[in-house]
């Protein structure tokens, strides 16, 4: 990225009245996989934490089994994006415990406006499939994540 282009942060702040919910700055670089652009900032207050992602994170998006696509409509489109790049930075770099990942992930769709139902099928997918990926992290993935991915807590 061209070292003269100055990057403006993205911040959301989960759960604000009065909230402004930007999009990340992604381009597709697979077929399945987007990468970050801009930096990206996400204040959760009811957990006490900030999480950073660094521009040249890429990620899969909401990992939805194809048949899902039908319920809930592909990994992205429509309002999970956010959400899914948070989790996955999460995720990948094992930045909090996994139920606490999963938490921040259903805070965000509620907040990004994803129905009750649509967000609790997501996170019930999550907690009930994300155990095998997590375990399968080697040490130099995680450490490759968090070079990319950071999580401050207040």
């Amino acid at each position: 990225m061209d070292d003269r282009i100055k990057l403006h942060e993205r911040v959301v702040v989960v759960g604000a009245e009065e909230c402004y919910r930007p999009f990340p700055a992604i381009r597709q670089v697979d077929p399945d996989e987007y990468m970050l652009l801009e930096p990206w900032r996400v204040e959760v207050p009811e957990m006490r934490l900030t999480v950073r992602v660094t521009p040249g994170y890429i990620f899969d998006g909401a990992s939805i089994p194809k048949i899902g696509w039908l319920v809930v409509g592909s990994p992205f489109t429509g309002l999970y994006p956010p959400a899914a790049l948070t989790h996955d930075i999460l995720y990948e770099a094992e930045l909090l415990p996994r139920e606490e990942c999963d938490k921040v992930f259903l805070d965000m769709m509620r907040h990004y406006g994803v129905s009750n139902w649509k967000s609790w099928l997501m996170f019930k997918a999550v907690r009930n499939g994300g155990g095998s990926p997590w375990r399968r992290h080697t040490a130099m993935q995680i450490e490759n994540a968090r070079r990319l991915g950071k999580v401050e807590k207040h």
